[in-house]
């Protein structure tokens, strides 16, 4: 049988104020203010620091866990129970709402993160015009050639050449592939 929902649960809804380094939730008369949140770069970790205030009694709990050790949650509830004097399935209840809370905050964080920032590349006249003169030179991929030797690639000239021409093909509708293929050479037993 399931246990009715603890009677002390507020109505209320959580509100967040926050920014990339903190962020509060309150329930009712319990505030949680969590740091860390930014460290975690995998949705398997929800490590974080939090305080917990009782905003009538100005009690409060602080402690270091990883969201998604159930030993973890219970042992914050426990002690933050004893410390706020609440009901430990309250605190339980909360901590359910802010590990989806954290999630949601970390999945949209992490895509965030991960999104691409287009940069938009100003070029004065100067560069323009040099790089229109490379662009046009009759010995464009001696020019380029002698750049990968420079580079240090030797005796590769035409192979790096080719690999060159599939790389910068990607901006092309329909892009080059390219595929390298070398000898196998018997191995000498000795």
């Amino acid at each position: 049988m399931i246990p009715d929902a603890p009677s002390a649960l507020p109505a209320a809804e959580c509100k967040t104020v926050g920014n990339e380094r903190e962020h509060v939730l309150t329930f009712g008369e319990r505030r949680y203010r969590i740091r860390g949140l930014e460290k975690n770069l995998s949705l398997q970790t929800l490590k974080l620091n939090l305080l917990m205030t009782h905003t009538v009694s100005g009690l409060v709990h602080v402690d270091t866990l990883d969201l998604y050790s159930a030993r973890q949650r219970g042992s914050f509830a426990s002690q933050a129970a004893t410390e706020l004097h609440l009901q430990e399935e309250v605190i339980k209840a909360d901590l359910g709402r802010l590990l989806l809370q954290c999630e949601m905050l970390q999945e949209q964080a992490l895509r965030a993160a991960l999104a691409p920032t287009p940069t938009a590349v100003s070029v004065n006249e100067a560069e323009r015009a040099a790089a229109l003169e490379l662009l046009r030179s009759a010995d464009l991929m001696g020019r380029i050639g002698a750049d990968f030797s420079s580079a240090g690639i030797v005796g590769e000239h035409t192979n790096a050449l080719i690999g060159y021409l599939a790389a910068i093909s990607r901006k092309l509708d329909g892009p080059l592939a390219l595929l390298i293929r070398a000898p196998v050479l018997p191995v000498n037993p000795r």
